[in-house]
């Protein structure tokens, strides 16, 4: 019996492809949390800009 491969896949890696994925028998491919991985990214660099350069855009 095979069960069915899941596959959590960041959103960052360009060499992803959904066809390898699903043809190694992946049932389900999730980006994982990417969305709120970048925007946690673009509001800590956003922070980080105002603190030390004084910028806030």
């Amino acid at each position: 019996m095979n069960p069915p491969l899941n596959v959590v896949a960041r959103w960052t890696d360009p060499d992803i492809a959904v066809a390898p994925i699903a043809d190694a028998g992946a049932r389900r491919i999730s980006r994982g949390g990417a969305r709120p991985r970048l925007v946690l990214a673009t509001f800590i660099k956003r922070a980080r800009a105002m603190h030390d350069e004084g910028l806030f855009g």
